[in-house]
């Protein structure tokens, strides 16, 4: 595309140079004809002088023949002498001698009024300046032919300049509206697809999808965009991938900071279910059915408390699901965090306090992202509370849903309170917490649109806050 918009512009610039040629060579004519059309016009000014002098010469004749006075023959000479150096035409300086000695001789008449021989001069002088008068005539005859056909000239270049130069706008604005037209499906409307296409999958998340331009550089760029969004929305894949595995292996070890108490919590039902079997067998050797249903009723009892215990274990520990749900439970799910809690060592040393309002305004959440964050910020705050101290988890909404939950702990640092959601940062015991709790929790907040924060901290206890956006009312 270049190389071709390199060539029309060549080919542009070469018809306006061409253009530009004519119009200057135009110009030059005109120019010259008006300098000829000047010359002529100064050559007829000096006719009309020299017209003028040579009728002054021979009033001096004639006036000598009356008068007789001496000074005009020497006023004669010198005026003559002028008209020589004025004018350089051979014929009209011919005419000038015949006339210089028809003056010549009439100056050397004696002063006689009888004389008839100044008549005869008289005429001769009369006819030669006919001659001179004829000449200067056909002078001004030839001029202004000159003229005519200079001034005429001139109108026709004027006119052929006019045409050239309206045909030049009109050529110039045909080749500045085909540009346009050229620069907007070449250039400026691919430019506002590809823009077009950037914005969206800035908006959706998906990769751009680029039409193809052909073999240019618009072309080539289209082509490398749709190349960059497959390559980042494989990243993208890649690294969600990471982010779920990385929180699921974070629940796999807060489960197995659990293991030696859920062990212990599942073997005790399991223990007083088996001790009722036993009970409930020899009971039913003696024949008592009475006493027999009471064994097997404690029996499937504590087989359903190991049966909470395990989905409690199977409901945190599966992958979390991508979907959304709409206006879940909240009161159950609490519930279910708690229980899974009050299993470790750190969760039956302290005491929850649950405050959630039976209406709440409509909003969606994964799950199983929610619960992780839940059990998150309650094994924090275990290992925050002393023992027999209590948790606080109350529900509110105002703009958005909250889930605040409050410990009794010593509170967090200053220092540490910048850094408290950073990946890898723990202020526990090496070995008992990765850092990677709160940076997930938060992380698994932000994709569902919420948030979590820290939003108070003192000597009384900390309070971490959940944020979950709610749905726009009607």
């Amino acid at each position: 595309m270049g190389r071709r918009v390199i060539i029309s512009l060549l080919g542009i610039l070469l018809i306006l140079l061409l253009f530009g040629w004519h119009q200057w060579r135009d110009i030059t004519d005109i120019y010259h004809r008006a300098l000829s059309i000047e010359r002529a016009n100064q050559h007829s000014h000096q006719l009309h002088s020299i017209e003028l002098k040579t009728q002054r010469l021979a009033m001096l004749v004639h006036d000598f023949l009356i008068n007789g006075t001496p000074d005009y023959p020497p006023a004669y000479r010198q005026l003559s002498q002028m008209l020589r150096q004025q004018d350089d035409d051979p014929v009209f300086h011919q005419l000038l001698r015949r006339m210089d000695r028809t003056a010549a001789a009439i100056f050397a008449l004696p002063a006689a009024t009888e004389n008839m021989e100044g008549p005869l001069l008289l005429h001769d002088l009369d006819t030669v300046m006919a001659d001179i008068s004829q000449r200067i005539a056909t002078s001004h005859q030839q001029l202004d032919h000159s003229v005519n056909g200079d001034l005429h000239m001139i109108n026709g270049l004027q006119r052929d300049m006019r045409d050239d130069f309206l045909f030049s706008l009109i050529f110039i604005a045909s080749l500045l509206l085909t540009l346009a037209l050229y620069m907007y499906r070449r250039v400026i409307r691919p430019l506002a697809v590809l823009q077009h296409e950037v914005e969206r999958s800035r908006r959706s998340l998906q990769p751009p999808v680029c039409p193809d331009f052909g073999d240019n550089e618009l072309g080539e760029l289209a082509r490398a965009l749709n190349r960059l969004g497959k390559e980042v929305q494989d990243h993208q894949q890649a690294l969600s991938q990471a982010r779920s595995l990385l929180a699921h292996q974070e629940k796999m070890q807060a489960l197995g900071m659990l293991s030696a108490s859920i062990a212990h919590e599942l073997g005790n039902p399991l223990a007083a279910a088996m001790v009722s079997l036993n009970v409930a067998q020899r009971k039913l050797e003696k024949r008592d059915a009475d006493a027999c249903n009471q064994q097997l009723t404690k029996a499937e009892e504590s087989l359903q408390r190991a049966e909470s215990i395990i989905h409690n274990m199977l409901n945190f520990s599966r992958p979390g699901a991508e979907g959304m749900q709409h206006k879940p439970p909240l009161q159950p799910l609490i519930s279910e965090a708690i229980n899974l809690l009050r299993l470790g060592r750190h969760g039956q040393a302290v005491t929850f306090r649950v405050s959630c309002p039976a209406t709440l305004p409509a909003f969606s959440v994964n799950i199983d992202m929610l619960r992780q964050v839940l059990v998150n910020l309650l094994v924090n705050a275990c290992h925050a509370s002393p023992q027999g101290g209590s948790i606080h988890i109350h529900v509110w909404s105002n703009e958005a849903l909250h889930i605040d939950v409050k410990d009794e702990g010593h509170g967090i640092d200053a220092a540490h309170q910048q850094a408290l959601f950073s990946p890898l940062f723990t202020t526990r015991e090496q070995g008992e917490g990765s850092g990677l709790g709160l940076a997930i929790s938060r992380d698994l907040m932000r994709r569902m649109g919420g948030d979590l924060q820290l939003v108070e901290s003192s000597a009384d206890g900390s309070v971490f806050r959940i944020s979950i956006p709610v749905e726009a009312r009607c």
